[in-house]
């Protein structure tokens, strides 16, 4: 991905250039249907995602939790714990 990329995203804005070229390396562009799961409650956590465009819900026990948009992230608590996926957030728009 491109650093440049991630230098739009509000959670990167303060990191270095360097720095940025070097998660980009770590980073993947996936683009989803609105509708599409995009973790699931109870599921082990390999992934941080940060919304670029669109918007998404967060439901636990399939009560609504939270909307995200661009620049919302998520799956940092997963990763940091080594815990399973505290909720699930689906896609709402493409």
């Amino acid at each position: 991905m491109d650093p440049n990329r991630l230098k739009s995203i509000p959670l990167f804005t303060d990191i270095s250039d360097d720095e940025l070229t070097e998660i980009a390396t770590f980073a993947q562009e996936t683009s989803v249907e609105a509708g599409r799961d995009l973790v699931r409650e109870g599921d082990f956590s390999y992934e941080f995602m940060v919304i670029e465009e669109g918007q998404a819900e967060v439901t636990r026990e399939g009560a609504h939790v939270a909307d995200l948009g661009p620049g919302d992230f998520f799956g940092e608590m997963g990763l940091l714990e080594k815990t399973l996926r505290s909720a699930t957030v689906t896609a709402r728009t493409p």
